[in-house]
């Protein structure tokens, strides 16, 4: 006739110290693979700004009638609503990876939520005081995104 092997395996249990490392090393995976395109997120900020600039669209819009204040926070409102859903799509993955010290209850989440918020707020407005200083916007947008990393977005 004809014979069959089956097997079964049972593995043991993690241990504690290994649960832990497991947990923690997953952990820096997923905040490192959300969190560092946060790095490139401010260069994209200054770099319609310098382009603008670069190519005149901003000069010709001042010279037809925009309000100086008007052009800004128009950008401002624009960058952060963008911003904004790319919030969103980190808490969506904090939320698919089961990260609770992101999303796990109100108060981690409001904190990890004004963390972003303050980030976003901090990098927009210096991305635009910096806009100044460069004539071109790839320069502009390296020079930014290098900083950022290095400085530990």
């Amino acid at each position: 006739g004809e014979a069959t092997i089956t097997t079964a395996q049972w593995p043991l249990p993690y241990t504690e110290w290994q649960q832990t490392t497991y947990d923690a090393i997953a952990s820096l995976f997923v905040a490192l693979f959300v969190l560092i395109p946060f790095t490139f997120i401010p260069s994209t900020f200054v770099s319609f700004v310098v382009r603008e600039r670069e190519c005149k669209s901003k000069h010709l819009q001042f010279v037809s009638g925009a309000n100086y204040t008007a052009y800004w926070l128009g950008n401002f409102l624009f960058d952060l609503s963008s911003y904004l859903i790319t919030v969103g799509i980190a808490f969506a993955l904090f939320a698919y990876f089961d990260q609770d010290w992101a999303v796990g209850s109100v108060s981690g989440g409001l904190g990890t939520f004004t963390l972003f918020l303050l980030y976003g707020l901090s990098g927009i407005g210096f991305a635009y005081l910096v806009s100044f200083l460069f004539e071109v916007h790839s320069t502009a947008q390296t020079v930014i995104m290098m900083l950022n990393f290095i400085s530990g977005f």
